[in-house]
């Protein structure tokens, strides 16, 4: 194990995690840039009515995650377990043999539902639009097949989370993300500019994905037989973790997405879809955290069923101030700039009127970043009840605000619910996990100085909002946001001990590497 380091801390194991979480973060914020791109690309060639139904396609995405029943995270943290040896390769067999069983039926009925329903949905729940109304039904039927695709490339992906293969799924979603972008474009540009063409293309390019995502495992587990019997036994070992899961996945999704399908109801297409360039951003935002959750979420299960409680302590508090310096470098510059991100992003005056409202969901996403982190710790000691609880009494403050919010206050509303539910969540719910699976050294050790480091950056980041900006054109404008999440960045692994510590200490050992290759 290395040293202290000068304020006491120990230095983080070298767990060669930093390799992965930078080609991870380098894949994801790939992703994300190419989805910000893409947005008013689309907003401008299909305009904002057809790009509501995309934000309705992405609002009914989320909703999906609570038809999961748990199984994708169980089977990220078995497979992980697997890796660890503490699994057989019959057992991890098993449980994605169940996984498909069950997630495709899920699939078939969704895309059948969507079919249809899909006159009631166009006319009696979308808002008022100028397209035409059986363009509108042929869409939504195009949606249900596009979020059964998207569900079966779930599956897979979690599986390659837990196996640990970062670079296939890395390489994988950067290529499909590539793939899809260019492929819509080129179909709206030459083609038709029409919500049909949009998922169309979006439908034949996340079908590729799913099949790719399921490529890259099959060799691993080719030699191996279990029957749908065994895969149900195997499965009913886990289900009251997977339970709990599956019940916390229900209200999560409720929690995320109730202001979102609220607002597609109250406001028009039009409305909604420059509503949906907010929820972009934000889900930009969330992106780039998962690097972290991806990378420590398997290895964090396995230093614990190693018994290497240690290693588990230093990397859940890197875990940590990573997640922490990344909703400040991200999130805190779109809170503290709004019209900046907007007039770089867009360059239409018409989304000036969002700058409260992207304001108000940065802050609330941000924080909600930080959720994830004790999330990892309940996960990887397999017990959920904490989790269960939070998401309850959250669903019970947040979902009814929210609706009364949305219809009452519109989408600032909704925001400003949405800033206060999660500030409550990590102010009460954080102390209470790590009081009771932490002990008091543990926790000394995973807070110290954390709160003061982040008000710190917190308030730099901020003060950005008071720069002169009159004037700025959309290149100047994106220029001074990346040099405010670049020297935000920059100062929280300055500030934040343990992550300069490991920066420096993975430097040194690639330097070493580097010269004996020599």
């Amino acid at each position: 194990m290395a040293g202290p380091t000068e304020d006491g801390t120990q230095r983080p194991e070298g767990l060669g995690l930093a390799p992965k979480f930078l080609v991870g973060f380098g894949t994801q914020a790939a992703v994300a840039a190419i989805g910000i791109v893409t947005v008013p690309i689309y907003l401008h060639l299909m305009g904002p009515d057809a790009y509501g139904l995309a934000g309705f396609y992405l609002t009914l995405q989320g909703w999906m995650v609570a038809l999961d029943l748990g199984l994708t995270p169980t089977l990220t943290r078995q497979l992980s377990r697997f890796r660890a040896g503490a699994v057989s390769v019959g057992e991890a067999a098993g449980l994605l043999k169940g996984g498909e069983f069950i997630f495709g039926s899920v699939a078939l009925v969704v895309a059948a539902l969507f079919v249809v329903g899909s006159a009631w949905i166009a006319d009696r729940w979308l808002g008022k639009s100028s397209l035409p109304p059986n363009e509108i039904s042929l869409s939504v039927k195009l949606v249900g097949a596009l979020m059964a695709a998207r569900w079966m490339a779930v599956l897979y992906h979690a599986a390659l989370t837990g196996l640990e293969r970062q670079n296939s799924l890395n390489g994988i979603l950067l290529a499909a993300t590539v793939a899809r972008a260019g492929v819509t474009i080129g179909a709206l540009r030459f083609g038709a500019p029409t919500p049909v063409v949009f998922f169309s293309a979006q439908l034949a390019l996340t079908g590729l994905e799913a099949l790719a995502y399921r490529l890259a495992f099959a060799p691993i587990f080719s030699d191996a037989s279990t029957s749908l019997r065994d895969a149900w036994r195997i499965l009913g070992v886990e289900r009251r973790f997977a339970s709990m899961l599956a019940v916390a996945a229900v209200i999560w999704v409720a929690v995320n997405q109730a202001d979102k399908l609220a607002l597609s109801h109250f406001l028009s297409l039009e409305a909604f879809g420059y509503f949906s360039l907010t929820v972009a951003i934000c889900g930009g935002i969330i992106l780039v955290g998962q690097p972290v959750v991806q990378m420590t979420l398997p290895r964090l299960t396995a230093l614990l069923a190693e018994g290497r409680r240690e290693a588990f302590i230093q990397l859940y508090r890197l875990s940590g101030s990573l997640m922490i310096v990344l909703a400040l470098a991200v999130a805190g510059p779109i809170a503290a700039n709004p019209h900046l991100v907007f007039l770089a992003w867009t360059g239409d005056r018409q989304t000036d009127h969002l700058a409260l409202v992207l304001t108000l969901y940065a802050l609330g996403t941000g924080l909600s970043l930080y959720q994830n982190i004790p999330y990892l710790l309940q996960y990887a000691h397999g017990t959920m009840r904490l989790h269960l609880i939070a998401n309850i009494a959250f669903a019970l403050f947040w979902i009814p605000s929210a609706v009364l919010a949305a219809k009452f206050y519109g989408a600032v509303g909704a925001g400003a619910t949405w800033l206060i539910g999660n500030a409550v969540v990590m102010s009460i719910w954080t102390p209470i996990v790590h009081h009771r699976l932490l002990s008091a050294e543990e926790r000394r050790r995973v807070l110290d100085r954390l709160p003061t480091r982040t008000a710190a950056v917190g308030v730099l980041v901020g003060a950005t909002h008071f720069l002169p900006t009159s004037g700025l054109g959309r290149i100047e404008a994106l220029a001074l946001l990346a040099l405010i999440a670049g020297g935000a960045a920059l100062l929280g692994v300055v500030i934040f001990e343990d992550l300069r510590v490991y920066l420096l200490d993975t430097l040194s050992k690639a330097r070493a590497a580097v010269a004996r290759a020599r």
